[in-house]
């Protein structure tokens, strides 16, 4: 409760605007922040109709947790890891996509591109890389929401931690974390497909504007997928087999002492860097898998739902399998300094 008092007085001042005060403003829109006191006054700022001044707010809250009290990092892979892993993926994906990729796909790339890159080389992949070209940062931004706040985020909004695959409370199951996250990326997934897929069967006969439109829902949605994806090969996050690839431990997000109890001897912030020696490997494993599932989805543009759910289910039953095993961690001893 002094975290959330000293950390909301701070953000009372900070977004006072000048000749008015924080009980004139704005209604809130997310239906959480319903209610009477701090949080929804809280909520009321962070659930603003700007995103700017949503980002901003966020950002200064945790630096005012930072300042309060040593802070758990609240970005996985580090801000500029997520944006590598998806300009990585979408690199890859592409590459190989463009030269099997159907004349009607084809085509309607050319289209999509037509106004927004009036430059455009007419090459496919460039085409497509820039019908694509905000997904990196769309994923990055995944992790501004006011559940990810240090200390304060499991009060603000329950079950956000489904976003970046960690428990959310210190007695969530690892079972239960593991079920709502898989079901969180699946879903997104699935409506990403649809979504994308449908942009371009549908896109003679509603018009490219209304195409171009649900493509971009349908990128919105595989940003939204693509962050816990990325973030379950985060060390700090969930314990992976080196090997395999299995997940054997999904680590609560507010407390660094269960880093320790695991074996892992070094703080949130060097296991999310990566160019941490152990962290590498995962980070490594979680490019392939970005680069996988986006190729999927592009391949899968012109198919219809039941395909493209057989080749989602298949990939996640092989990139997402909880086993009841200790975590392996072959540098158990040694400390990262």
């Amino acid at each position: 409760m002094r975290i959330l008092h000293a950390c909301c007085c701070v953000f009372r001042e900070r977004l006072k605007p000048e000749g008015s005060d924080l009980e004139s403003a704005r209604e809130p829109l997310h239906p959480e922040s319903a209610g009477k006191g701090v949080r929804a006054k809280v909520n009321s700022a962070l659930f603003c109709p700007t995103r700017a001044r949503q980002s901003k707010t966020l950002v200064f809250l945790t630096r005012a947790c930072h300042a309060y009290r040593p802070m758990i990092p609240f970005i996985a892979w580090a801000w500029s890891g997520h944006i590598s892993l998806t300009t990585w993926g979408l690199s890859f994906a592409i590459s190989h996509f463009v030269s099997v990729a159907s004349p009607t796909v084809a085509s309607w790339f050319r289209r999509y591109t037509k106004n927004d890159s009036p430059s455009s080389s007419n090459q496919p992949a460039s085409e497509i890389e820039t019908s694509l070209k905000g997904l990196p940062f769309q994923v990055a931004a995944q992790d501004l929401h006011p559940g990810n706040l240090p200390y304060l985020g499991e009060f603000l909004q329950k079950d956000s931690q489904v976003r970046h695959f960690m428990r959310n409370h210190k007695d969530t199951s690892v079972q239960s974390a593991f079920n709502s996250s898989y079901d969180y990326v699946f879903e997104n997934l699935s409506e990403a497909g649809i979504l994308m897929a449908s942009s371009v069967a549908e896109s003679q006969r509603k018009g490219l504007d209304q195409s171009r439109q649900r493509f971009r829902e349908g990128i919105f949605h595989l940003a939204k997928a693509l962050h816990p994806i990325e973030d379950s090969y985060a060390p700090a996050h969930v314990s992976r087999n080196r090997k395999t690839g299995d997940i054997d431990f999904i680590f609560y997000w507010g407390d660094k002492s269960e880093l320790k109890s695991h074996g892992l001897n070094a703080t949130h912030e060097q296991l999310d860097n990566p160019q941490d020696p152990y962290s590498q490997p995962y980070f490594d494993a979680a490019r392939a898998s970005t680069s996988e599932i986006i190729l999927i989805l592009l391949n899968d543009l012109d198919k219809d739902e039941t395909s493209l759910s057989n080749d989602l289910r298949r990939y996640m039953s092989k990139n997402f399998r909880l086993v009841n095993t200790q975590p392996d961690n072959p540098w158990l001893k040694q400390t990262t300094t």
